[in-house]
């Protein structure tokens, strides 16, 4: 059993309750921010009058109340508890009740609707479930903690972002003597990076249709950088396949650092799984995976950045990813052997940039493990 602590007033329910309603607040991993560890409930600063209704439903899964409550404070509540209006609709003896409401919210907000139609209908119109539906696709996408499929998927997109990074950082090693692997094994890696395209494609495509404001989706700066690094591949493929140029663009190779931002969209992705690292027990071995993995990602994130950047010298030391990932790791841990050092100014200032966070890195992470 849980306690549920609304507005002051305290319900005690059963967990497997809430469980059979995994779409809603309370029987979604969502709950947990509502946590409050000193008393050992869930807090929720809400109507209690209100919420009784809704802890009814949740029991019988019907939806009974009563003609004095505010119609607009119980579709306040229903929409922050996550519970579909339309299952007013399907309760008969409260049919009457809906309707009388509706048709007031009908007069106050719909004078547009000079059909007379009531907002009964409206809310089961095609509008109000493709609504719904894209707000669920969006938290499926977005939400990694709204439910197990959804922390599913945050898994895959996750997997394929690495198998990206990866790829990213194998096809310039040398195979053979001065040749790639990328330019060796040139279909394998053009196989693998269509696979990981059409799965960012999708999953961008999927996010901008359902967001709220897709113009300000857009213009996000993380959404803007997905879109920068789909771009070499499609590019790449016109030009080849199109109008038969197999030139490799030096505003190409400026495109192709962009492929390895998407490892910040998996840190900030990640965050939302604190909720579910809290209930683990703490033992410190944690920290020192989450500190490995980030230095992981912050030595493939400079040494891209670093080995494209050194390109437009001829004599760069920088042959391969895989060098420039020593030079990133003896600087970000402060050792700086010498044996490597970047020629171009770019190349000098991503140095800087690595010094400094290897430096504040250090100094914020050694007092916490």
């Amino acid at each position: 059993r849980i306690a549920l602590n609304v507005g002051g007033r305290v319900f005690v329910v059963r967990t497997h309750l809430l469980d059979r309603f995994p779409n809603s607040l309370l029987g979604s991993l969502q709950i947990g921010q509502f946590y409050d560890k000193n008393k050992q409930e869930f807090f929720f600063d809400r109507d209690p009058d209100v919420f009784r209704y809704i802890l009814n439903y949740l029991r019988s899964g019907r939806l009974h109340v009563s003609d004095e409550e505010c119609f607009n404070s119980l579709l306040d509540e229903l929409e922050f508890f996550h519970i579909p209006t339309e299952d007013i609709l399907q309760d008969t003896c409260c049919q009457e009740y809906y309707g009388k409401n509706c048709e007031e919210v009908l007069c106050k907000h719909c004078e547009k609707n000079t059909e007379g139609k009531s907002l009964t209908e409206s809310i089961s119109s095609k509008a109000f479930y493709v609504k719904r539906n894209r707000e669920k696709i969006w938290s499926f996408l977005t939400e990694p903690e709204t439910s197990f499929s959804a922390l599913i998927y945050f898994y895959i997109i996750s997997l394929v972002t690495m198998l990206n990074a990866l790829l990213v950082v194998a096809e310039t090693n040398n195979c053979e003597v001065n040749r790639k692997c990328g330019e060796i094994h040139e279909d394998v890696f053009f196989t693998i990076d269509a696979f990981c395209v059409a799965v960012f494609t999708a999953d961008y495509g999927a996010r901008l249709a359902t967001a709220k404001q897709r113009l300000h989706f857009a213009r996000a700066g993380m959404n803007i950088i997905d879109v920068l690094a789909l771009l070499p591949f499609y590019l790449t493929l016109i030009l080849n396949y199109a109008f038969n140029i197999h030139q490799d663009y030096s505003f190409l190779t400026i495109l192709r650092l962009f492929r390895v931002f998407r490892i910040i969209r998996l840190t900030k992705r990640s965050e939302r799984l604190r909720a579910i690292a809290s209930i683990a027990t703490s033992t410190g071995l944690t920290d020192y995976v989450m500190v490995t993995l980030g230095v992981l990602m912050l030595l493939v994130f400079f040494s891209t950045i670093i080995y494209y950047v050194e390109q437009m010298s001829s004599d760069t030391q920088f042959e391969s990813i895989p060098d420039a990932m020593w030079y990133a790791a003896v600087t970000i841990t402060s050792l700086g052997y010498g044996d490597m050092v970047p020629s171009t100014m770019l190349g000098k200032l991503c140095g800087v940039a690595t010094i400094l966070t290897g430096f504040l890195g250090s100094s914020l992470l050694i007092p916490i493990v």
